[in-house]
């Protein structure tokens, strides 16, 4: 006579409870692969061993403020700054929390001389002069076109300094200016270190006579 049995254990559940902090109302719609997102605060029953992967929104806008992602708090240890994914496997009852921080919005200025009303594309598209602004962090990349007016792009100013590029790329970190240099095709245009405020080929008179060109 033969028997076989097939041995079972009862599988632990653990809770995975997820909250949000540094912001008002809370309700951040949190994103997860594996099928265990959800609007904070929230609660889940899990079993033990289960990969569990979350995802934080970058941003987040609540009660009239904007806020920005900082970390993930897990167990009371805190993920990489910015990291918006976390991983981890049940082992045990599981908080995580994700941590926001209200967001400062920037002021960015795009000018362009001598030559106004330039169509400037990109993240942050108008037509110059203009101002706009944008949340603490944000990523900007615009391009000014090659001509304009019948004036030919010879370089961005941006802080002081020269980018030869038609595109430039930068995160806001403060007030941020940024003025693209037009010249005629019949203006010679030489160099300048960084740092100097308005190229050798022209004078500040004529390069622009708008009192919010820098």
């Amino acid at each position: 006579e033969t028997w076989a049995v097939a041995e079972y254990k009862k599988v632990p559940v653990y809770t995975l409870s997820v909250y949000s902090s540094g912001v008002t109302g809370n309700n951040v719609p949190i994103s997860s692969t594996t099928g265990h997102g959800g609007n904070t605060n929230y609660s889940k029953s899990v079993l033990e061993s289960t990969w569990v992967v979350l995802t934080a929104p970058e941003t987040f806008s609540s009660g009239g403020n904007d806020y920005t992602f900082v970390c993930w708090w897990y167990s009371g240890y805190s993920s990489s700054i910015g990291s918006r994914t976390i991983n981890f496997t049940m082992s045990g009852g599981t908080w995580a929390v994700a941590q926001y921080k209200v967001a400062e919005r920037r002021t960015l200025n795009v000018y362009s001389f001598p030559v106004t009303g330039v169509s400037i594309t990109g993240t942050h598209p108008s037509t110059t002069n203009y101002s706009m602004q944008v949340l603490d962090g944000t990523w900007v990349a615009v391009t000014a076109p090659a001509t304009a007016g019948g004036y030919r792009f010879v370089r961005w100013w941006y802080n002081g300094y020269q980018i030869s590029s038609a595109t430039v790329n930068l995160s806001i970190s403060s007030n941020t200016t940024l003025a693209a240099e037009y010249a005629s095709s019949t203006t010679r245009i030489s160099a300048r270190s960084s740092g100097s405020a308005m190229p050798s080929a022209m004078s500040e008179a004529e390069a622009c006579d708008d009192p919010q060109c820098p």
